[in-house]
């Protein structure tokens, strides 16, 4: 497990500057659009706003953060304070590139009218790196009675992601599965989240009266929403 620190201060506002979060100035449509892009990909915190943060110093915050290893210029940070998560998300690629749990209640500042911002204490964030989609073993299960759907999700991970082991292809327990889900298996969320972009599902919990396959790490049940 990697500790992320990511200070409000430090990161935020006046001491570092590598990020900018101001809520006076980001709308509310802007995280809307956000939070809907983002739970297309994976199951969302509910009840709650989420703050937003935009990273403008990659490089500096690369060197001192472990959790934006891999952030670029213009990602966005979804943070939810109260279900304690972190959420850095690409939207030139509509990619989720990191997820870490927020280990203290609050680490956003508050905006004030003026310029000036009082910080919250420092939080941090716990982060497990995430591997790509390529070093996982994945099953694909058909959720539907329609014979061969698997294929065309087959298809698209071996031109996304060419390395990715499929260990099995078998039926579900159900036939139907309206919609596909990746089910996070052995937790590696970001992972999870790239495979259900690649093959157009969400991701979500493993569905009752199914069983996750010994050996796999992301379980895809394809739904009839992949039928041509």
């Amino acid at each position: 497990m990697l500790a992320v620190a990511l200070g409000a201060a430090g990161y935020f506002y006046s001491q570092n500057q590598d990020l900018r979060n101001h809520p006076e100035k980001v709308s509310q449509q802007e995280v809307a659009a956000l939070v809907a892009t983002v739970g297309r990909l994976i199951e969302l915190p509910q009840g709650e706003q989420p703050q937003l943060a935009t990273v403008t110093d990659a490089a500096k915050l690369k060197t001192e953060q472990t959790f934006f290893a891999n952030a670029e210029n213009g990602d966005k940070v979804l943070i939810y304070n109260q279900a304690k998560k972190a959420i850095l998300f690409r939207p030139a690629t509509k990619k989720i590139i990191e997820i870490g749990p927020v280990t203290a209640s609050e680490f956003l500042p508050t905006a004030t009218p003026s310029p000036t911002v009082t910080a919250q204490p420092a939080a941090s964030v716990t982060a497990e790196p995430s591997p790509t989609p390529l070093s996982l073993n994945l099953v694909l299960l058909n959720g539907t009675s329609i014979v061969g759907l698997t294929s065309a999700s087959e298809a698209k991970l071996a031109e996304s992601a060419p390395e990715l082991k499929i260990v099995s292809k078998d039926p579900a327990k159900k036939s139907d599965y309206l919609k596909t889900v990746v089910v996070d298996i052995t937790n590696h969320p970001a992972a999870a989240a790239q495979v259900a972009t690649i093959v157009g599902g969400s991701v979500g919990s493993l569905p009752n009266g199914e069983e996750a396959p010994a050996g796999a790490d992301l379980v895809v049940i394809v739904g009839a929403d992949q039928q041509p």
